[in-house]
């Protein structure tokens, strides 16, 4: 509770969310995944090739990255009330509600609307490009 966290608010309580192949499904509404190309992001500390996909998320499209060959636990859940069920656009690499578990209500803070800061820790610099973009 003493980190604030940004992530994707995927499920509401009541909600079945299931991830399965890669695929993420809410209420039996897959969101659809369309292939921009290849990527490489930073993560642990390396650089890692990845596929830039655009989900279509009940509406909203927004990017997310997929590892081909890194291998994801399959789950269904259904988010109880009270609580909310949280994913990061990394999709194989995240600390989001797959890790920690559902976020209460009472922690929710609020929506992020734009980037305020960002930093490389690879390379121990300012993401300046990134500094100002809106989140949706």
């Amino acid at each position: 509770t003493s980190t604030y966290f940004i992530k994707r608010l995927i499920g509401l309580p009541g909600d079945v969310i299931t991830y399965k192949n890669k695929i993420l499904t809410i209420n039996g509404c897959p969101a659809s995944q369309k292939l921009l190309g290849e990527r490489i992001d930073q993560e642990g500390g390396k650089n890692v090739s990845v596929l830039l996909n655009e989900e279509n998320l009940l509406g909203i499209k927004h990017l997310i990255y997929l590892q081909p060959d890194q291998s994801m636990d399959d789950f269904s859940v259904t988010v109880p009330p009270g609580n909310y069920f949280m994913m990061g656009d990394n999709r194989d690499y995240s600390y989001d509600s797959r890790y920690w578990g559902f976020v209460p209500e009472k922690d929710l803070i609020g929506k992020a609307f734009w980037i305020f800061f960002s930093w490389d820790g690879m390379h121990n610099m300012v993401r300046w490009h990134r500094i100002g973009s809106r989140i949706h």
